[in-house]
């Protein structure tokens, strides 16, 4: 059975900790922000794909990463 998954890209937790604290002073100014909780992240992109699909399609984000230089 195909589920669906999303390939996000998660700042450092310093940046995290920035953000999440940053959130947090927006919502008590304003007294609220809905997403304040949320994990901040850029979603790439979403696809289905089955347990078996989802191994090789790991292993391909994998390699893709080492072989990337930043």
């Amino acid at each position: 059975m195909e589920k669906t998954y999303s390939l996000d890209i998660h700042p450092r937790t310093h940046i995290l900790a920035l953000a999440m604290s940053m959130k947090e002073q927006l919502a008590t100014e304003v007294g609220w922000f809905t997403i304040k909780n949320s994990l901040d992240h850029i979603t790439i992109f979403e696809f289905n794909a089955t347990e078996k699909g989802i191994e090789k399609i790991k292993n391909q984000i994998s390699k893709a990463c080492d072989t990337q230089s930043i």
